[in-house]
């Protein structure tokens, strides 16, 4: 708990992220461009797919763009927001249940898996404007000790959309695999999986991250 208060800057009995209108987050930023609409729309079918999916586009989104916003805007947030959309589009191609058990996958369950940032990846990569989305998008599972996927790149060799798209992804996988245990315990944990784990994720984003969390929570 010290550890977390230290880090964040924010009380743990107090971490309660703010409840928040996922419908009017989304449409400030889907109304720039007829694309951004389009992917918003293949975001939202994903969500259908699971009662415990709804919302986390908004969270995601409202997240990425924060962090990127607090620490001077160096990724196209017009880019960041598609790979928000897009990158988990390919696990629509896959079984359900391998969604959410990723521990417990066979060998061949566990490649398939591998290969839906590609599958998001190449429709951005199709489609004029969006490269710097579908890097992004390809590269958001990457991990900065080269232990990642699809290609195990190293830190120097993820673009940083991807860096901000690793920690948020996490962040909310975390809150979904411990949300059983109420919203502030599942919280704590999952600040303090994305601050202990600098093999993982971009040591330069922690910071900005860290710092749009605690300014939701004395906010809210």
């Amino acid at each position: 708990v010290r550890l977390i208060e230290a880090v964040t800057g924010f009380r743990p009995g107090q971490s309660v992220l703010p409840q928040r209108d996922a419908a009017t987050v989304l449409r400030s930023h889907t109304e720039r461009h007829e694309d951004l609409s389009f992917f918003h729309q293949l975001a939202m079918q994903l969500e259908a797919r699971s009662p415990l999916f709804q919302g986390r586009t908004a969270r995601k989104l409202e997240l990425a763009l924060e962090t990127n916003r607090a620490a001077g805007s160096r990724v196209d947030p017009t880019q960041l927001e598609a790979a928000v959309y897009l990158h988990d589009l390919g696990m629509m191609f896959l079984p359900e249940s391998s969604w959410l058990r990723v521990d417990n996958l066979s060998d061949e369950a566990r490649k398939q898996l591998n290969l839906h940032p590609a599958w998001g990846a190449g429709l951005a990569a199709r489609m004029l404007g969006w490269q710097d989305a579908a890097q992004i998008i390809l590269q958001h599972h990457e991990k900065a000790n080269g232990s990642g996927y699809p290609n195990g790149l190293k830190h120097g060799e993820i673009c940083d959309g991807a860096k901000i798209l690793a920690i948020v992804d996490a962040f909310d996988a975390v809150l979904l695999k411990h949300s059983h245990r109420g919203q502030q315990r599942s919280l704590l944990r999952a600040i303090a999986e994305i601050n202990a784990s600098d093999w993982q994720f971009a040591a330069e984003w922690i910071l900005p991250f860290n710092s749009v969390i605690r300014s939701m929570l004395e906010n809210k």
